[in-house]
């Protein structure tokens, strides 16, 4: 782990520049995370969202109550069943705690978005470029951006739909 990937403090703006220091804080904004987490990515990036620890993390988020909550929006689906992505199961074993919807074809790329965000209700939030090496940031505490992008994901909300095929047991 660099330097920049260390945690700098409890609060605060949390740097990474490797897949690991991405990995790492992003289980830590899982981990946190109390009812809901709200996922903005092009494709659920396999190289950090499909490995084991994460997959685990977002199961523990998945069952810890009846109450939580993780709304995904996603650019692309297709692969998700080809590749064997290891959300898929979660989503359609448990699909009231998963809202997944998918952007039109275009829509990620019409409006300038190239990065994967996580955030969640403890006013925690993840970016991450998936760019060879990713960088990115997390921040604690940090009420003003979770809102933005609360509002962000709302506004897109409206042009997505669901994927159906995740929801089909294969």
């Amino acid at each position: 782990m660099s330097e920049d990937d260390k945690p700098q403090s409890e609060s605060g703006t949390r740097r990474f520049e490797s897949i690991e220091g991405a990995r790492d804080q992003l289980l830590d904004v899982m981990a946190r995370a109390r009812d809901t987490l709200w996922i903005m990515t092009p494709n659920l990036w396999p190289a950090l969202f499909d490995e084991v620890e994460v997959v685990t993390a977002i199961k523990d988020l998945a069952l810890r109550h009846q109450r939580v909550q993780i709304n995904i929006q996603v650019a692309e689906v297709r692969h998700w069943q080809s590749d064997g992505h290891r959300w898929l199961p979660l989503i359609q074993r448990l699909p009231s705690r998963f809202d997944v919807r998918q952007y039109q074809r275009d829509y990620w790329e019409r409006n300038g978005y190239s990065e994967h965000r996580v955030f969640a209700d403890r006013q925690l939030a993840w970016c991450a470029q998936s760019e060879a090496p990713p960088a990115g940031f997390s921040h604690l505490d940090d009420a003003g951006l979770v809102r933005v992008w609360q509002g962000e994901f709302t506004q897109h909300h409206k042009f997505t739909q669901e994927p159906s095929r995740l929801r089909r047991l294969t």
